[in-house]
């Protein structure tokens, strides 16, 4: 693909690009639900994608960018997906 980074390179010199992805690996519904809710505070995952992809409820807390987890309504999806 190509990356537009607004970056101008030298006519020989090489760049290279290390990026994140893949498939993941297990069941999402089996993820930890902290490490689902530190997905979302770093950006990783919506909290849209959380519930639907991962079977995590959050919340917002008072404090922007930090969630908490709804653990009854997290334990009560996750059991429903089973």
């Amino acid at each position: 693909g190509m990356f537009l980074t607004g970056a101008e390179i030298a006519k020989d010199k090489t760049v290279e690009f290390f990026m994140s992805g893949g498939g993941g690996w297990g069941n999402p519904y089996e993820r930890p639900t902290e490490w689902v809710c530190e997905d979302v505070e770093n950006g990783l995952v919506s909290i849209e994608a959380a519930k639907s992809e991962y079977g995590v409820v959050l919340e917002k807390t008072e404090i922007y960018g930090e969630y908490l987890v709804d653990e009854e309504k997290t334990n009560a999806l996750r059991k429903k997906s089973k």
